[in-house]
């Protein structure tokens, strides 16, 4: 809270269910919304827990990504960005 972030974003699978828990948690606590958004850094294949409900944003790198968020997360497709890797 003390950071008072804008975004949080997620870049690991098993880092998702804790801050969504968290952004929940701060947004109640502080009126103030904390969007949660997960940049799929899995090209090829993913496991599903990348697939975790409650992020308000997936960004994905491949249209074989995309279709795995779509099938096997049940992810709409308003939640669904495919976007690439972001590189720098």
């Amino acid at each position: 809270k003390s950071y008072e972030p804008d975004v949080v974003v997620s870049v690991h699978p098993l880092q998702t269910s804790v801050p969504i828990l968290s952004c929940a948690k701060i947004s109640h606590e502080t009126g103030r919304h904390l969007p949660m958004f997960t940049v799929v850094t899995d090209l090829g294949s993913a496991h599903s827990t990348w697939f975790a409900n409650g992020v308000e944003k997936m960004f994905v790198g491949s249209k074989q990504i995309y279709d795995l968020a779509k099938e096997r997360g049940k992810v709409a497709d308003d939640k669904l960005v495919l976007l690439g890797l972001p590189i720098r």
